[in-house]
């Protein structure tokens, strides 16, 4: 607080966060010292966005010894809105008089979520006294979150792929030999050691803030191998772009991983031993929304359901060579890093307002539920990645034997060549 001033203050009508396309209203509050002449009195309010990617953080290990020395820094900045409101235009404040000015600001309909230290909203009151020394300034964050009607969403419409229910597998297998083999040598040793199988079950795939998400997790460890602290994470990945700081060239990417709900579904998974978690409930807490696409160059947002455990040497999943070893931000303020192994994952959209039926009605588990496929009594076969290319066309009409989807790396990757080529970060 400045010491002209027993009391300057922002004080907003709503806590938040506060949704794109809404009005921020509120009262700045006065009360002077001694009596003070002013040229105006306006509240600001600000939203921006701003990336800083060191290289060598992006490389492996082995070269960031070597690019220590000369890293580069990549930088990139936007800003989403920035307008003021004239409260009071010249005159004085009587000392020990209180004033309380009202205001209004309006946010954009298109706004990037609030998130971290990259993007960042903010409420700011100033008395301009006619002399930037006697200025007195006060800045107040603000959380906006980025309004998403699932019903207007690709998909969103009934019976949509929104709508759709999710029924995945996952299988791994332990290794033996980490050497090449030829299509019927790894078909051979796969028969002959036991899978540890996974699936994933979810009523629909789009969900709103606040609503309870109902999933089916099975787990069947018919490995060797005890898996442990076996969980169930509602994840978020942001992924960071940044220019170059000199000369132009390719953008830096640089992604995080963060668990914005967490169950625990079991500590140890021994040899042979089951888990069927039938009824797992995880509801949507605030989170920032997927940025509308063409709104926002420095980040993109998506969400997956995870089933995650410990990191387990020795465990590879059959559909490719190498597992999903991943660094997870957990804890209270989401600033624990944990390595864990991937063994499902599918991705889901989340909004700010729920799916709604034609008849009106928001979807819900007693009413306009889509029903899951009934639960099966053994795992659909596992297929090594050229089998799978194989029989690609057959497993798309097939429904007793659905493929797994591409990995999060491969459907990044392909992501970001086809941004790459076509210059659009969405």
């Amino acid at each position: 607080m400045s010491n002209q001033f027993d009391t300057f203050d922002i004080q907003l009508a709503k806590d938040g966060p506060h949704l794109s396309g809404d009005a921020l209203k509120g009262d700045l509050l006065l009360k002077t010292k001694k009596d003070l002449s002013f040229a105006r009195i306006v509240v600001h309010l600000y939203g921006g966005g701003r990336v800083e990617i060191d290289a060598s953080g992006t490389a492996t290990q082995a070269a960031q010894a070597k690019s220590a020395a000369s890293s580069t820094i990549y930088r990139d900045s936007q800003t989403y809105l920035s307008h003021s409101q004239v409260l009071l235009e010249r005159g004085s404040l009587t000392k020990g008089r209180f004033y309380k000015l009202p205001f209004e600001l309006h946010l954009p309909d298109r706004l990037p979520s609030s998130h971290g230290s990259i993007i960042n909203y903010s409420v700011t009151a100033l008395a301009d006294r006619g002399n930037p020394g006697k200025a007195s300034c006060l800045s107040l964050p603000v959380t906006v979150i980025g309004r998403v009607d699932l019903n207007l969403q690709p998909g969103g419409g009934d019976g949509g792929h929104l709508w759709q229910p999710i029924e995945v597998w996952g299988h791994w297998q332990q290794s033996t030999s980490r050497g090449a083999a030829s299509v019927p040598e790894q078909r051979q040793r796969l028969d002959g050691l036991g899978l540890a199988t996974v699936r994933l079950l979810a009523h629909k795939r789009g969900f709103a803030i606040g609503e309870s998400m109902s999933l089916e997790v099975e787990v069947r460890n018919n490995t060797k191998l005890r898996l442990d602290s076996v969980r169930i994470s509602l994840t978020q990945k942001a992924v960071m772009r940044a220019a170059a700081a000199e000369g132009g060239g390719p953008a830096a990417r640089k992604e995080h991983r963060t668990a914005v709900q967490i169950c625990r579904l079991q500590e140890r998974l021994k040899p042979g031993a089951s888990l069927l978690e039938d009824a797992v409930q995880l509801t949507v807490p605030w989170v920032a929304t997927a940025p509308v696409p063409g709104s926002c160059r420095l980040l993109r947002i998506g969400y997956w359901i995870q089933v995650i455990c410990s990191v387990t040497p020795d465990l590879h999943p059959v559909a490719s060579l190498e597992p999903v070893v991943q660094t997870l931000l957990t804890g209270q303020k989401l600033d624990k890093p944990e390595q864990s192994m991937v063994l499902l994952e599918e991705p889901i959209v989340i909004g700010t307002s729920q799916l709604v039926s034609p008849a009106g009605t928001a979807a819900s588990a007693e009413t306009n539920r889509r029903e899951p496929p009934p639960r099966p009594s053994a795992p659909p076969p596992a297929m090594i990645r050229s089998e799978r290319r194989q029989s690609a066309g057959a497993a798309a009409s097939s429904a007793a034997e659905p493929s797994a989807p591409p990995s999060y790396e491969e459907s990044l990757l392909q992501r970001l060549r086809e941004e790459d080529a076509t210059g659009v970060f969405a």
